[in-house]
């Protein structure tokens, strides 16, 4: 199943392939995944406690059909 749904090189180039409805539906996530970063932001999000924000980088991820976002701590 995850040959299936992963990217593939043929002759050097990297193929994209949809993935991301497959990772919601299942929780499972599939060995080498390739995805295309759409942008990078840098956020302020705040913390557990309120009393201060951190500093992140917002990263959103597509697949060419879905897309997902994700936070890194700066």
């Amino acid at each position: 199943m995850a040959d299936a749904n992963t990217a593939s090189k043929d002759n050097g180039s990297t193929t994209i392939k949809p993935i991301i409805q497959e990772l919601v539906r299942t929780q499972f996530c599939f060995p080498n995944i390739v995805l295309l970063v759409d942008k990078i932001i840098i956020a302020r999000i705040s913390s557990a406690n309120d009393s201060e924000n951190v500093e992140a980088y917002r990263l959103y991820l597509t697949d060419r059909e879905k897309g997902i976002q994700g936070s890194q701590p700066r």
